[in-house]
């Protein structure tokens, strides 16, 4: 994660929490809270870090790949080699579009930048202000005419699995692969869900709550004619 690598560097560098905060602008025990909480941090806070400690070598603070300090002569080429792998827009960051069968490296490796899972970053502030943490592609036509074929669905994850809103499209990270579905509780069997399709040609089906490892509402969507 960013902020623990961020917090590997001011470790190194001898500075104390709240001395960081207020060099680079964070209000009183905002990193401490990102760090407690593993959240991420806005573009513009990166830029300003990024501009206060140009020994930090930018790379290895979205990657973990490389030096964690550089020198002088090499802040030029990290800088450019940053802007262009993890160009920053204000105070938002890209949401990454992940491919579906590699979600799982993506979720559980809980990696803010790879390259080798994410295909493509929207900068989309809406989605963004409703905890969407990625986007994924549809590739087949269950859930058509909802989210045809090639829709982009934005993912926010589901912390407290004691509440669901049925009916609502979920995608399900499950032993089987990657399903997205409409969610239905099933009387008497309080251990299973039955997922649902928008499709009439897809059959309903049941799927044991203990196959799935991750949950994530569908939060938006980007569609295509």
């Amino acid at each position: 994660m960013v902020v623990k690598r961020l917090k590997q560097f001011i470790d190194k560098k001898g500075i104390n929490v709240a001395a960081f905060e207020k060099s680079v602008g964070f209000s009183n025990a905002a990193f401490r809270k990102l760090l407690d909480s593993n959240g991420s941090i806005r573009s513009n806070k990166l830029e300003k870090i990024l501009q206060k400690y140009p020994d930090l070598n930018p790379v290895w603070l979205m990657t973990g790949k490389g030096k964690m300090q550089i020198g002088y002569e090499e802040q030029d080429i990290a800088t450019n080699l940053f802007n262009e792998s993890y160009p920053l827009y204000g105070e938002y960051q890209p949401i990454p579009l992940v491919a579906s069968e590699e979600i799982a490296d993506f979720i559980y490796n809980k990696i803010e930048a790879m390259d080798f899972n994410i295909k493509d970053r929207y900068v989309i502030p809406d989605l963004q202000s409703r905890g969407v943490k990625f986007l994924i592609r549809v590739l087949d036509s269950s859930m058509h005419p909802t989210y045809p074929n090639g829709s982009i669905l934005a993912c926010r994850p589901i912390e407290d699995q004691s509440f669901f809103q049925w009916n609502k499209v979920y995608v399900l990270d499950t032993d089987q692969g990657l399903l997205i579905k409409r969610l239905h509780f099933i009387l008497g069997e309080p251990d299973f869900f039955e997922c649902r399709s928008d499709n009439q040609d897809n059959l309903p089906f049941s799927i044991n709550k203990k196959s799935i490892k991750g949950i994530y509402i569908v939060a938006g969507a980007i569609l295509f004619e």
